[in-house]
């Protein structure tokens, strides 16, 4: 993608935190010559040799994977993102209303699974994060065994060997701190869930960008 030095979140810590908090992406290849695109939740593993893989799982209904073996692609994990507008700068010239977003573009080749134990593994650890924050949490055990069964001839398990991320965190590095301080302000005070969170990631990088 396309980015300048004040935006360039390079971090591997930082980036595989915001990967695991936004894990739903949006996976991107070529298929028939065109692009093809699925949105659906990757989990990231950090390897003991520093390597990383993303992996999840579609639908056999699906046409992308017939395409995927052994293809280099994109996942773009989202983050939170809005409107920034130039009323709430300290500076009043100069100015023009922008947008703040964090966002994660993983690149990579992909090797395919069927075998049904692989997929299960898979499908245990997704509901284990998922299930995770809900009380009490749903378990596989609690599903007619039978029924999961079932499922596994009907999606294909993706693995997903990343070679690079890129990661960009526009946040008004390129203003004033006093100018990203009234943008602070503005987004706890008034913004939506996406608008704090743009905040915290904010309040984060005080030290970042201009003085």
């Amino acid at each position: 993608m396309y980015q300048r030095p004040d935006f360039v979140e390079s971090r591997e810590q930082v980036l595989d935190q915001f990967i695991h908090e936004h894990s739903f992406a949006t996976l991107v290849s070529q298929h028939k010559a065109e692009p093809f695109a699925t949105p659906l939740p990757l989990l990231l593993t950090v390897r003991s040799d520093g390597s990383r893989v993303l992996e999840g799982h579609i639908a056999v209904s699906n046409p992308q994977w017939r395409s995927l073996e052994s293809q280099s692609v994109l996942a773009i994990f989202h983050g939170p993102h809005g409107y920034v507008s130039p009323s709430w700068y300290d500076t009043r010239r100069e100015v023009a209303p922008t947008w703040n977003y964090v966002t994660a573009h993983v690149y990579g080749v992909v090797r395919l699974h069927t075998d049904p134990v692989w997929l299960e593994k898979l499908l245990r650890r997704l509901i284990e994060k998922y299930e995770s924050r809900l009380v009490p949490p749903w378990t596989l055990e609690q599903a007619d065994p039978q029924f999961i069964q079932s499922l596994y001839p009907h999606i294909v398990g993706l693995e997903l060997e990343v070679a690079r991320i890129e990661g960009k965190f526009k946040l008004n590095q390129n203003r004033t701190a006093k100018d990203r301080d009234g943008v602070i302000a503005h987004l706890k005070a008034h913004g939506d869930a996406d608008g704090k969170e743009i905040a915290r990631y904010m309040e984060e990088r005080r030290g970042e960008g201009k003085g």
